[in-house]
């Protein structure tokens, strides 16, 4: 499920940055980033930490 995604999102940023679609391109990116802090803090403090 996170591969397709990933894939997805992976395909339309290469659209935007052909196109120089910027805002988009970066938009992707920034998900990109939150996605893999996300599944960093998961991973890293799931076992530590509850989210309130």
């Amino acid at each position: 499920m996170g591969f397709i995604v990933l894939g997805i999102l992976i395909f339309v940023a290469i659209i935007a940055f052909k196109k120089k679609m910027w805002f988009l391109f970066g938009f992707i990116c920034l998900l990109f980033l939150l996605g893999l802090l996300g599944f960093a803090y998961l991973v890293h403090f799931a076992n530590t930490f509850s989210l309130p």
